[in-house]
């Protein structure tokens, strides 16, 4: 990375793209404070080149969050998740599927901070929407389905987590929750988004 610094100064989508892949080897390696440190600059110099709504911006933005996600600052996560989500909505419209993975991290992150009302909120729209857009075997629908029942389990319905279980154990199963029902879930499909 020295080089391309060196070479194409630090502002360059390039030095940019390098520090974000740098960021994210620090987080693999668990240094984590390390990789929030250089996400945070990547961030700050994209927002300037190439703009602050280019995809090379989104990435950092969202590595941030999960990276203060993962430290533990939950409150801090919040902001940067909302960010992507009002800039996807901008750029790639209310149900692209890459701005419907942004608003699933977000209600999680609301989840996980305390605010299962609004997360409530947030999961169902997206599992509404994932259903419609992605179908209802899509992993990224298993788990906003699975989501958004951990939400509503952690809102006193306590059917909520023990009907998503069932999916991805096999195809052919079939799960209901509430009104709705998926079927034919294959294995490993609730894998995280």
């Amino acid at each position: 990375m020295g080089e391309t610094l060196r070479v194409l100064g630090e502002e360059h989508s390039d030095t940019l793209r390098a520090m974000n892949n740098l960021a994210l080897m620090l987080n693999d390696q668990g240094e984590v404070a390390r990789a929030q440190a250089l996400e945070e600059t990547v961030r700050a110099r994209s927002r300037v080149t190439p703009g602050a709504e280019h995809p090379n911006t989104l990435t950092p933005l969202n590595n941030l969050a999960d990276t203060l996600k993962r430290l533990g600052d939950l409150r801090g996560a919040v902001s940067p998740y909302e960010q992507l989500v009002s800039s996807r909505i901008t750029i790639l419209g209310q149900l692209h599927p890459d701005t419907l993975v942004a608003k699933n991290n977000l209600a999680a992150a609301l989840h996980s901070q305390g605010d299962s009302r609004q997360a409530t909120v947030l999961g169902e729209e997206v599992l509404e929407a994932s259903r419609r857009v992605l179908g209802d075997e899509h992993p990224n629908t298993v788990k906003a389905m699975e989501n958004l029942a951990e939400m509503r389990h952690a809102q006193g319905d306590t059917s909520a987590r023990g009907r998503s279980a069932n999916c991805g154990q096999g195809a052919g199963k079939v799960t209901t929750w509430g009104h709705l029902t998926f079927e034919g879930f294959g294995p490993g499909a609730v894998n995280g988004i």
